[in-house]
């Protein structure tokens, strides 16, 4: 099988080439591939290839060899190509219906045969006009099985019935297939004739049809010479001739019949058997299918034939979606409309008397008591149930063996019919249900007192016996009822003590671990003792109860021993995460704590009103550093809120921007001056940006803002880090004339106490600096003495927070938590007293 597949595929590599004269020879590529066919099909290469290219003729017993042209050549291909695959395809379905045939039944068997059905195409040819013919004979089956035969059965039965209308395909069968003029047959015989075209088979075709009307000549057509209309059952179908003659011959020549014939496999030779000559042209391809299908027609007439339509919602075969005109086509075209039809017109429901008077005679009943049938015979009693039930029955028919009705009365019996029944079966129902609870109690009582004693002695194979004796008397009374309550109680008892021999061996075993410390044996010791809880209620043995009181004491003891700590770790950090774990975890152990209560109270805080209760949970435990940390968060979180607040801008402390400018003699700039006070200007201040009385600290302040610029760049110094130093150093000196450095300083000048923080000042001389800066290098350095002022001393309380936002809000993005974290540092710390030498300069500000 696989070698002829094989060889299939191995001919479509063949090509011809022109030999330079008539005929054709194998390229180059065919002669590689001819080696694969002949060994394949095991023949002769010279004969296949002999027989590829040239036909022979036979004419008064002379043979003449004639070349083959290329493309004649390649059809010479196709058609043994074609040839072998057909008769493998029939060989194989042969063999698969000798495997299926029952020997001793050959009768008996299913068939199915699947029909796409009838095809119209925009171009119709001779394989569509043998598929529509085809379709033309099933379609007559149905029509025969569906309506002749329903029609025969109502004759049969001898009732009154109007004659169903249907369409009968008879005549377009006969234009096709009948003697002598048929369609197929006309091909047949301009085959035979020399000279023959497609387009003289159409007018052929026309001359004996002309008057048919289901037949349209070409000229009626419109679609040329060589076109002809067919009327089918499913619609007109316009069919183009050409290729008519040359698809009706058998193409594959006797010369390539007769190479297969001679194939040494035996397989291959059977499917060629030895024929004539004359044999094999007595049927043309149109004549063989003819053949086949009365063959086919002929094992349906002989079988019961059921019918299944399937019909294709839509042409792309989507889900949930219907093209109603197509459906409505296929509907029409399948017959089934005409089948509704007679179901409409005739009688679809029929029963021999004697069924119907087996499956309606219920309808009698009165009470609880059978209305006899007084009729002799089955005709007689099935018109004593219809008058009886004092309905109007008057569209049934009654047939000479059977009784038929339409729909309307099918449904009125079958509701007269359920409405006894159900009565009928509660009737039989409580007749049941007392003998068999009757005989139950019985039963019940002769094996009672066995299961009673079982129960007393708590022995588990006493008690198994006693209820196996139990449901071995009872037999099938046991799974119809429900369990008296002696045996329910057995069943409870013995699946206690069953459990608790396996659940206290298993805590001998887990009691003897270290669950101290091994977490996996503290687990196995919470289930088992877990599962051994619902099983109080039926307590075992002595020691049953000893090791569940000893293993349960020690779960209890251990859980505690694991929680405990964890509950005070919970309630003194006050962690959102860490209590949530920990309340998680006591649920899971089922450990009761009054803490419990206050840390789900504590989760379902807000952040703000949690961090409050951990700084002070923190103050009290004197953990100076969470406590710390826990108001630092607290002041973020306001800073998070109220930012705005704390723009530099709105600083209280600042000078006002026309006070500021009015210290300049240049009265044509002060408005400059005034826009510029809180940004970078390249010229020195001419005041303090802190509102101060008195001239001193303003010197003090313009100072500073020269030593800014110059350890900037802003002005050409040769020593920056002696300006950084001298910076830091001006404000450690003047806060430590107050004798104290965590408090804002005050500077003393003769007997006059100015009472203004010079720190304040330094950092909004550096706020200033580093806003709308041009120059990326001075806002690089002025970051880095904003570092080291940082690192040595703090701002005053009421400027922190504008220092905060303003890191916050213009530090890059490297330096800004480092420059937040060392102010909260410096804040806590407090400011250090002694200044950095110029050496330690450069190392304290490589991190900014």
């Amino acid at each position: 099988v696989l070698e002829l597949t094989a060889a299939v595929l191995q001919l479509g590599n063949t090509y011809f080439v022109s030999d330079g004269k008539e005929g054709s020879k194998l390229d180059r590529n065919g002669v590689a591939a001819m080696e694969w066919i002949t060994r394949l099909l095991h023949v002769d290469a010279r004969e296949l290839e002999f027989g590829l290219t040239h036909r022979s003729i036979e004419v008064r017993n002379t043979i003449t060899n004639i070349p083959l042209n290329p493309e004649a050549a390649k059809d010479s291909r196709n058609a043994l190509s074609k040839s072998i695959y057909g008769q493998l395809f029939d060989w194989l379905v042969s063999r698969v219906n000798g495997a299926l045939n029952g020997q001793d039944r050959p009768w008996a068997f299913i068939g199915l045969l699947d029909i796409f059905g009838f095809e119209i195409f925009e171009q119709n040819s001779f394989e569509q006009l043998c598929i529509n013919f085809t379709n033309e004979k099933l379609q007559q089956l149905f029509n025969r099985d569906t309506f002749k035969k329903e029609e025969a059965m109502y004759q049969k039965e001898g009732i009154k019935f109007d004659h169903i209308q249907y369409v009968d395909n008879q005549p377009i069968l006969d234009m096709i297939e009948k003697r002598p003029m048929g369609l197929l047959l006309t091909l047949d015989d301009m085959n035979r004739m020399p000279k023959s075209t497609d387009q003289g088979f159409v007018a052929k075709a026309d001359s004996n049809h002309a008057q048919s009307k289901y037949y349209l000549t070409s000229t009626r057509t419109r679609k040329g010479p060589r076109c002809f209309t067919v009327k089918h059952y499913a619609g007109n179908v316009i069919y183009d001739s050409d290729g008519f003659l040359d698809k009706n011959k058998d193409l594959l020549f006797s010369d390539l019949y007769e190479v297969m014939t001679k194939s040494t496999k035996q397989l291959t030779a059977n499917m060629f058997p030895e024929m004539t000559r004359n044999a094999r042209s007595k049927y043309s391809l149109g004549g063989q299918f003819r053949k086949q299908l009365d063959t086919l027609m002929g094992i349906l007439n002989k079988t019961s034939t059921h019918y299944i339509r399937c019909i294709k919602p839509n042409v792309y075969k989507k889900p949930r979606e219907i093209e109603s005109h197509d459906v409505l086509e296929q509907l029409r075209y399948s017959g089934v409309f005409e089948a509704t039809r007679i179901r409409q017109q005739g009688f679809p429901f029929r029963y021999s008397y004697e069924r119907f008077v087996e499956r309606y005679k219920c309808v009698l009943l009165k009470g609880v008591k059978w209305t006899p049938l007084r009729g002799m015979t089955a005709r007689d009693k099935t018109k004593e149930i219809l008058e009886g039930t004092n309905q109007s029955f008057s569209g049934v028919q009654f047939g000479a063996t059977k009784v038929l009705y339409r729909a309307e009365e099918h449904r009125l019996l079958e509701l007269l019919r359920a409405l006894a029944l159900e009565r009928v079966c509660a009737i039989i129902q409580a007749i049941a249900r007392g003998f068999m609870a009757r005989k139950f109690v019985r039963t019940v009582e002769f094996v009672k007192p066995k299961v009673e004693a079982a129960v007393r002695s708590r022995d588990v194979e006493k008690i198994e016996k006693a209820l196996k004796a139990y449901a071995r008397v009872c037999g099938k009374y046991s799974s119809l009822v429900a369990d008296i309550g002696i045996v329910r109680k057995a069943k409870r008892l013995k699946f206690a003590l069953v459990e608790w021999e396996k659940l206290c061996t298993e805590m001998d075993e887990v009691v003897r671990m270290d669950v101290a410390n091994d977490e996996d044996a503290f687990e196995r010791l919470r289930v088992v003792v877990w599962k051994a809880e619902p099983l109080e209620d039926e307590p075992g043995s002595e020691w049953h109860q000893q090791m569940y009181d000893y293993s349960k004491q020690l779960f209890e003891s251990e859980r505690a021993a694991r929680m405990e700590p964890r509950l005070k770790e919970a309630m003194d950090l006050l962690e959102r995460d860490i209590m949530s774990e920990v309340y998680a975890e006591c649920k899971r152990l089922r450990f009761d704590d009054s803490r419990l209560a206050e840390i789900e109270r504590f989760v379902g805080l807000n952040e703000e009103r949690l961090l409050k209760l951990q700084y002070k949970k923190a103050k009290s435990l004197g953990l100076a550093d969470r406590a710390q940390a826990k108001e630092i968060r607290i002041r973020e979180m306001f800073l998070d809120s109220h930012a705005d607040m704390f723009l530099f801008s709105r600083f209280p402390r600042l000078r006002q921007p026309e006070e500021f400018a009015s210290h300049s003699l240049q009265f044509w700039k002060r408005e400059e001056f005034a826009t510029n006070m809180l940004c970078w200007t390249k010229y020195t201040i001419l005041a303090s940006l802190l509102d101060a009385e008195g001239p001193y600290f303003s010197k003090t302040a313009i100072k500073l803002h020269k030593a800014i610029l110059g350890f900037c760049g802003d002005k050409n110094n040769p020593h920056p880090n002696s300006l950084a130093r001298e910076i830091v150093a001006t404000a450690l000196t003047i806060s430590a004339d107050t004798g104290s450095s965590n408090q804002r300083g005050s500077i003393r000048y003769g007997s006059t106490n100015i009472g203004i923080d010079v720190r304040d000042e330094i950092f909004c001389l550096l706020m200033k600096h580093t806003t709308a800066n041009p120059s990326a290098h001075s806002v690089s350095q002025a970051w880095k003495l904003f570092g080291l002022c940082i690192q040595f001393f703090s701002a005053g309380e009421d400027l922190s927070n504008y220092v905060h936002i303003f890191i916050r809000r213009n530090a890059p993005s490297h330096l800004k938590q480092k420059l937040i974290d060392a102010m909260y540092t410096r804040e806590y710390e407090g400011s250090k007293t002694v200044p950095p030498s110029v050496d330690q300069i450069p190392l304290l500000i490589s991190n900014f």
